[in-house]
C-alpha cells in the first residue's frame, strides 16, 4: 500500500516537472500587418462646356473672326486654354484674328488642368480671297480668264475673254470686294468696250456667280472658279 502511494506521488511530481498534465502549447507571436497607404485619387480631364468660332466664312483682310470658349474641371482644378487657329497660336478663353490670305482652316482648342488632363475640340472655317487665277464663262460672253490681286477691299487685275480679247480692271476705278464676298469689277478692253461684273463669292471661297452689265449686257449670268 505504501509502495503504490509513493509511486503515485512520484508520477504526479514527474509530470508537473515536465510540463505534462494536459496544459496548452504556447503559440508563436503574430507578425504585425503593414497598413496599406491610401490610393491617390485619379485625375479627371476637364470638360469643354462651349466652343464658338465665327463666322464660318469670311474674306481675307476684311473679316474679323472671333473665337471663345468656356470649360470646367470635375476635380476643381484651374484650367488653361490653348488655341491653334489656322496655324496661329493663342492663349486665353477668347480672341480675334483677321487673315491676310485665303484658304480652308481649322480652329483647335485644347484645355488643360495642369495635371496631365486635357481635352480638345475643333471647328472648320473658310477664308475667301479674290487674289488668284479665275476661269469662267458667261451667257453671250463665252469663256474668260481673270488674274486678280486683292489689297484690302480693292481688286485689280487682268482679263481675257473669247469674245473681246485682252483687257483689265479699269485702273481709274479699281474693283471692290466686301466682307460678305460681294464683288464688283469694271472691265476695260481697248478704248471702247466697257462692262461690269457684279457677283457674290460662295462659302467655298472658290466660286463667284453673278451678272454682267454694260456694252450690250443687261444682267446676263456668269460663273467663275478659282484655279
Amino acid at each position: 500500500m505504501h509502495t503504490k502511494l509513493a509511486a503515485t506521488i512520484f508520477s504526479i511530481l514527474f509530470l508537473s516537472a515536465c510540463g505534462g498534465g494536459g496544459g496548452s502549447t504556447p503559440t508563436s507571436p503574430t507578425t504585425p500587418t503593414t497598413p496599406t497607404p491610401p490610393t491617390a485619387p485619379t485625375n479627371r480631364a476637364p470638360t469643354i462646356n462651349s466652343m464658338n468660332f465665327a463666322p464660318a466664312f469670311g474674306i481675307a483682310q476684311l473679316t474679323q473672326f472671333s473665337f471663345n470658349a468656356s470649360a470646367s474641371d470635375p476635380d476643381g482644378d484651374g484650367v488653361t486654354y490653348s488655341w491653334d487657329v489656322g496655324g496661329n497660336g493663342f492663349t486665353g478663353s477668347s480672341g480675334t484674328i483677321t487673315f491676310s490670305g485665303g484658304g480652308n482652316g481649322v480652329a483647335t482648342l485644347t484645355v488643360s488642368d495642369g495635371k496631365g488632363g486635357t481635352v480638345s475640340d475643333t471647328r472648320t472655317f473658310v477664308v475667301g480671297s479674290a487674289t488668284g487665277t479665275w476661269s469662267g464663262s458667261g451667257v453671250q460672253l463665252g469663256s474668260f480668264t481673270m488674274v486678280l490681286t486683292q489689297s484690302g477691299a480693292a481688286v485689280t487685275g487682268t482679263y481675257n475673254d473669247a469674245l473681246f480679247g485682252a483687257g483689265r480692271i479699269d485702273p481709274a476705278q479699281p474693283g471692290a470686294i466686301n466682307g460678305a464676298g460681294r464683288i464688283e469689277m469694271r472691265m476695260k478692253q481697248g478704248n471702247f468696250t466697257d462692262f461690269t461684273f457684279r457677283g457674290d463669292m460662295d462659302q467655298s471661297g472658290r466660286r463667284i456667280t453673278g451678272q454682267i452689265y454694260g456694252s450690250g449686257f443687261n444682267g446676263q449670268a456668269f460663273t467663275m472658279t478659282k484655279q
